[in-house]
């Protein structure tokens, strides 16, 4: 055992010797170095220090211009500056070649060449009067590659949903645009679901890479209260509510959440049954929204100014190619007296086409058009069926 310490000792010895000495220490090995990079990069970029890192802001973006300096002779060189190793690809796209007197046209359609790729968040060009002659210069500031993508916050939105607005992807050249795309496009789907003040907000951490950590604050959900319709009096309430898509009782009902798209189409489909039983002047408002004061209701109202009742005043047939002594009134529905409806009127279009089909006057170039008078005084449409 005592051999054993003073051998362990002379070891330790020997070793403070070199360090005093001025001997460097043993140089770790390989695996030694790629073990220690790799905690530290574990702990530069992790999702802690992405997403609590600093706020994103935009690149800066300036196109490029041509040179202001004119060439007295031709141009000795064309490089371009800051690629590593894909200088070739781009050149062989670009107008501007040496032997060539310098054009500022072709230099600015090469900017714009290089620019369309996306990858560049700067480009300048230069002039320089060297002894060889004049070089044509481009110099490039390359975009970062965007590293990790993280999403922290995010709890009611499925997977799918996600990856849907998400436009980022690791290891391309990052776009500010897709970043703003993808924020805007995960907002719009958190309003969507009832999140109406979810905020969105990306952050940053610049290494190798630039890493992204969107950053989301859900909210409360909105959901709603009480839908109304003010002013329906001729017609009934229920009949409205069956005419709106409320998605099997999620979307745009009391207990669900208001998207105003859905109810876009569903304003279509209310007008047009105001239509089609004499209420040509109706008129439909857009929703009123009351939400309460802790953010999680909503009370939504559709103000409805009905109007008279229309009926149908004289029918008419008139037009080119109108067939002398036939009784065009025998083939439409809508008969004067009528409660005016546009789908009857609409129908009666398809009867006229018809009838000139069967009586052989029909021309690829036929065509049936209403032309209505309204009489707002006694709440009368005149109808005119324009044959062409």
């Amino acid at each position: 055992m005592r051999d054993a310490s003073q051998a362990r000792g002379g070891l330790i010895l020997a070793s403070l010797m070199l360090v005093a000495c001025g001997a460097a220490p043993p140089e770790p090995s390989d695996s030694a170095r790629a073990k220690a990079k790799t905690s530290v990069t574990a702990l530069e970029v992790s999702e802690k220090t992405v997403c609590e890192g600093e706020v994103y802001k935009a690149l800066r973006v300036a196109a490029g211009t041509p040179p202001p300096v004119k060439a007295t002779g031709p141009v000795a060189e064309v490089i371009i500056e800051g690629l590593d190793g894909k200088e070739a690809q781009l050149r062989a796209t670009m107008g501007s070649q040496a032997g060539e007197r310098l054009n500022p046209s072709k230099v600015a359609a090469d900017i714009e060449t290089l620019w369309a790729t996306g990858r560049f968040e700067d480009i300048s060009v230069e002039v320089r009067t060297t002894e060889r002659g004049t070089i044509l210069a481009f110099v490039l500031a390359p975009r970062p590659t965007t590293g990790k993508l993280l999403f922290r916050g995010i709890e009611q939105l499925p997977k799918h949903q996600v990856d849907a607005a998400n436009q980022l992807h690791p290891g391309d050249p990052f776009d500010p645009q897709q970043l703003s795309y993808t924020v805007a496009r995960l907002k719009e789907t958190y309003v969507a679901a009832g999140y109406w003040f979810a905020t969105v907000e990306a952050h940053q951490l610049q290494t190798d890479a630039l890493h992204l950590c969107l950053v989301v604050n859900e909210g409360t959900k909105v959901t709603i209260n009480q839908w109304t319709f003010e002013g329906a009096k001729r017609v009934d309430e229920e009949q409205l509510r069956a005419l709106m898509d409320s998605r099997d009782g999620t979307v745009n009902v009391s207990g669900g959440v208001y998207r105003p798209k859905i109810w876009g189409d569903d304003a279509l489909r209310i007008q047009a049954m105001y239509y089609d039983n004499g209420f040509i002047t109706a008129k439909i408002t857009a929703p009123e929204l009351d939400v309460s004061p802790d953010k999680r209701k909503v009370t939504v109202t559709v103000r409805i100014d009905e109007g008279a009742v229309y009926r149908v005043g004289k029918i008419s047939f008139s037009g080119d190619a109108l067939v002398a002594g036939q009784r065009y009134v025998s083939s439409v529905t809508t008969k004067s007296g009528d409660v005016f409806s546009r789908s009857k009127v609409m129908e009666d279009l398809a009867r006229i086409r018809e009838f000139h089909e069967k009586t052989g006057s029909w021309t690829p170039q036929f065509e049936v058009v209403p032309v209505t008078q309204i009489d707002t005084d006694k709440s009368v449409v005149h109808i005119d069926f324009e044959l062409r």
